[in-house]
């Protein structure tokens, strides 16, 4: 990766070719975009699962955790990822950081259905983008507009078709906690911290998240716990004990317990199992 500029971009069909399909999940340490524009791509996302199809878009920010599952042997279009490092230089870096959450927000479950003209012309931009990136340092200000007007693109296709990811309270509470146990699982398992985050109570938390997820809170935290814990075991040679304090537990014991009733294997099985 160019990591002078922070950015790369690729055709679609070379950057499924790096991958071992179905690939481990990663928490990214980039932001990424994927448009199609033929075949699907299936991918996890958190703890959802998304299929874009061709002429659809998809957007997720850093530290998400995600993992490609599948997709068609004709499947073409572009990936492009970039740090918010090289966003320090773009105009209006903060509203852009704004669109790219709220783009974001939205493609949590679902990915965007581009109409005629506006994917004739984000694949245009694409297409520029890759040719500029040949030479990335000369044309950094090009790639910075470029970008810009793609996610531009985006977010006024979704105000166009009033697609709105909060239709209401309840649904803007459960996604905020959402995005909140992705950036703090590590750190906290107390529903009442991000009760308290979040301002609210714990049961008005939980009421929020079953009308948005048809979950509890304490579901939806143990579901981002487990994933936690499996990217931990594959990715880094840490103890299973370390692991478990790291996840919240007072005793490994309790841990292995949790694993095994949601994946049927112990910690240490699946270590095994997956290296």
């Amino acid at each position: 990766m160019q990591q002078s500029i922070d950015f790369l971009i690729l055709p679609l069909e070379d950057y499924i070719r790096t991958l071992s399909v179905p690939s481990h999940a990663l928490r990214t340490d980039k932001n990424e975009m994927i448009m199609v524009t033929g075949g699907y791509l299936v991918r996890n996302f958190n703890m959802n699962t998304i299929r874009i199809n061709k002429r659809e878009f998809h957007l997720l920010l850093e530290k998400q955790i995600t993992s490609i599952q599948e997709y068609a042997p004709d499947t073409s279009g572009y990936y492009c990822c970039f740090g918010d490092h090289f966003l320090e230089q773009v105009y209006l870096k903060n509203d852009l950081l704004n669109d790219l959450t709220y783009i974001n927000s939205f493609m949590h479950q679902y990915p965007l259905r581009l109409s005629g003209t506006v994917y004739e012309r984000l694949r245009n931009i694409f297409s520029v983008l890759l040719t500029l990136y040949q030479y990335p340092e000369e044309n950094i200000r090009l790639l910075h507009t470029y970008l810009v007007t793609a996610v531009c693109e985006v977010k006024q296709l979704m105000n166009r078709l009033d697609l709105n990811p909060y239709p209401s309270k309840a649904f803007f509470i459960a996604g905020r906690y959402n995005d909140l146990l992705i950036e703090h699982i590590t750190e906290n398992r107390d529903i009442d911290y991000y009760a308290s985050r979040l301002g609210v109570s714990p049961n008005h938390l939980n009421k929020c998240v079953r009308i948005a997820t048809g979950k509890t809170a304490v579901t939806v935290r143990n579901e981002m716990t487990l994933l936690e814990a499996k990217l931990q075991l594959r990715q880094n040679e840490k103890s299973i004990s370390d692991i478990a304090f790291d996840l919240g537990f007072s005793e490994p014991s309790y841990f292995t317990r949790f694993f095994k009733k949601y994946t049927g294997d112990t910690p240490f099985e699946y270590r095994k199992l997956e290296k």
